[in-house]
């Protein structure tokens, strides 16, 4: 799935070269971009959850949706910044899913 959702990302310029996704957890997708903003994380996180709710994968008719945490690294401790970004994600899923909170 992290695949599916990268290559989706990559073909609609979602994300730069400098990103990269790796799976972190179970069924989690740590996506790193540095140097951007938290508001053109939350608007590149949006347009990449428009795009995916419309496709349907037609080998499986599969229909893809997700939650995001959004969290910006302050200076500091890396494990505080996966925390933050966790509990936003927490959060998304508790508020419905589909849809992207800000730490």
């Amino acid at each position: 799935m992290a695949a599916c959702a990268v290559s989706i990302a990559q073909s609609t310029a979602q994300l730069t070269l400098f990103d990269f996704a790796v799976r972190y957890g179970g069924e989690e997708i740590l996506l790193v971009m540095p140097n951007t903003d938290v508001d053109t994380a939350n608007d590149r996180i949006d347009n990449l959850r428009r795009v995916l709710d419309a496709k349907t994968f037609t080998s499986e008719k599969l229909h893809v949706t997700f939650s995001a945490g959004i969290a910006e690294y302050r200076h500091g401790s890396r494990k505080e910044f996966l925390i933050r970004a966790d509990n936003a994600l927490n959060d998304a899923k508790n508020s419905g899913r589909n849809s992207t909170k800000l730490a």
